[in-house]
This record gives C-alpha cells, structure tokens and sequence, in this order.
C-alpha cells in the first residue's frame, strides 16, 4: 500500500483517487471546491486535506490533475506548496504544451521535488484498465520507484525518458489523430442514420475499419520515411473521385461534410501538385510544405 495525495477532483482527478482507494492505496485529496465528486471520493475512504500545502506535505506521491497548466501553476503558488515538494514525487497529469511542461519541471525541480510530466491516453472510464496508456517523462528514479502504484491507474503505462518533450508532442498528436477519427465517424453514423442506419447498428461495422486504419497507418508510416509513394494499392486520384462523391451524397442529405471535405481538399492540393498517381500517404507532404512555408 502506498500514501498517494491527488489534487483536483475533476472527472478525471476524483476517478484517479477513487481507483487508487479500490487498489488498497491510503489517499489524501484536496480540491478547490467542496464537489460532490469530493464527497463521494471521502465517503469511499480517502482523508481530506484542508490546502493544498497539507495535501503536498501528507505523501511521497503526489498527483494533480487539474484543467491545464496555468492552474496547476495557481496551485504550486499557493502557500507552502512548492515547499511541501521537496523530496517527494510530483506527477503532472494536467493538460499543457511543452514550454509550459519545461517551465513547470524547472519549477519542481528547483524547489527541491523530482516531477513526471503525463499524458493520459483515455478518460476515466478508462482509468485502472490492464490495456490504458500513460505516457511519463521526467525524473527516471523517480518513475522507478512508483512504477508499481502508477500502473494502477494504467496498465499499459510508457516511461519515455527524461526530456519531456518528445513525449509532450506523441501526447499532442495522438489526440489529434483521435479527435480526427471521433470526427469522422460522427460525419459517416450521420451518412449511414439518413438511410435509416442505427449509430449502434453502424457502429457495430466500425472494427473491421479500425484494423484498416491501423493497416493504413503503418503502411503510410513506412512511405513517408523511405520516400516510397508509390501509388500501388489506391491513388489520390482514386481517392479525390471517391471522397468527392461521398462529400456530395452528403450535402444531398443534408449533412455538413467538414471532415470529408478537408480531406477531399487535400486530395486536390496533391493532385494539383502533381501527386494525382502516388499513394494516398502523399497527402503528408502536402501537409508539411504549408509548416515549410
């Protein structure tokens, strides 16, 4: 059993708390305000502390899980709480770009405490899961020591070294192909529920195309690292005719066509760059020449 203090009782922050309370860890939670979420995180068996000082000072593990950095910066400014730090382990697990990753760690480390920025891959209801990812960078003893507790939280949780920022980007990234995908999907149950498809009944089709995805992504992975774009399996062209035709069934119905149409319109970027017989992974240089510029 290990102490474990949790600042921010959130959905995220009070399902964190209330997971390590089910795995037998003693917990210690402060929030900003007197929730229901808090309550009921206390009536499952944790302490709570009365600042966030106290709740920094009860354990060697502490967790925040805040909105994003500038509050937990509003947190760690608080009275005797970057004091509290020293000695202990300091687990971020609020949302933040990379300088402010880089700020917050030189914060950390100069009052003394040893940090690991993360990223959680999931929402709570995926937290305490064997397969649930969280990404950590930061102090590599620190993450050793407390491996065991934190994969409680996540069963396939990533150490990626001590500089935060390649792990910072991944974590980025990731929920933008994610937010991309969600998108999308919503754009085709909307499609498939205008010919009387039901979103469950839709869904229920959606693993096969997952796969595909994940067939698709290595295969486009592989090309843009070897420069291969050889439009042997399906091209752009192929692509823009059919995207577009899909794009125009769409505005038929009724329907927005957001998603559908920014791919379309790279699709015609590339074939207007010459790119029209190359494999649809050519969309990505499209997409790099516009940072290049």
């Amino acid at each position: 059993m290990a102490q474990v203090s949790v600042l921010g009782l959130g959905a995220m922050g009070s399902t964190l708390a209330r997971v390590l309370l089910e795995r037998g860890h003693e917990v210690t939670v402060w929030n900003r305000s007197d929730s229901a979420r808090a309550a009921a995180v206390v009536a499952a068996g944790a302490a709570r502390a009365g600042s966030p000082a106290e709740a920094v000072a009860t354990s060697p593990l502490v967790l925040m899980c805040v909105t994003d950095y500038p509050a937990a910066d509003e947190v760690l400014g608080a009275p005797g709480v970057l004091g509290a730090l020293a000695g202990r382990t300091f687990v971020q697990l609020s949302n933040g770009d990379e300088p402010q990753v880089r700020d917050q760690l030189a914060r950390v480390t100069a009052a003394r405490g040893r940090m690991l920025a993360g990223g959680i891959l999931g929402y709570p209801r995926h937290i305490g899961r064997p397969e649930t990812v969280i990404m950590y960078a930061g102090d590599a003893e620190a993450f050793e020591e407390h491996a065991a507790t934190l994969a409680d939280l996540a069963g396939a949780q990533r150490y990626s070294g001590e500089d935060p920022g390649p792990p910072n980007a991944v974590y980025v990234a990731a929920f933008g192909f994610y937010f991309a995908a969600l998108a999308g999907f919503l754009e085709a149950a909307a499609l498939a529920g205008s010919r009387g498809v039901p979103p469950v009944e839709f869904a229920a089709a959606m693993p096969g195309m997952a796969a595909l995805v994940l067939d698709h992504i290595d295969d486009a992975a592989r090309r843009i690292e070897t420069g291969d774009f050889a439009g042997d399996q399906a091209t752009v062209d192929v692509h823009l005719v059919g995207s577009s035709r899909r794009q125009r069934t769409m505005g038929d119905a009724g329907l927005q066509t957001l998603m559908t149409g920014a791919f379309v319109e790279y699709c015609r970027q590339a074939a207007e760059a010459g790119e029209g017989g190359e494999d649809i992974a050519a969309l990505f240089k499209r997409i790099r020449e516009a940072s290049a510029d």
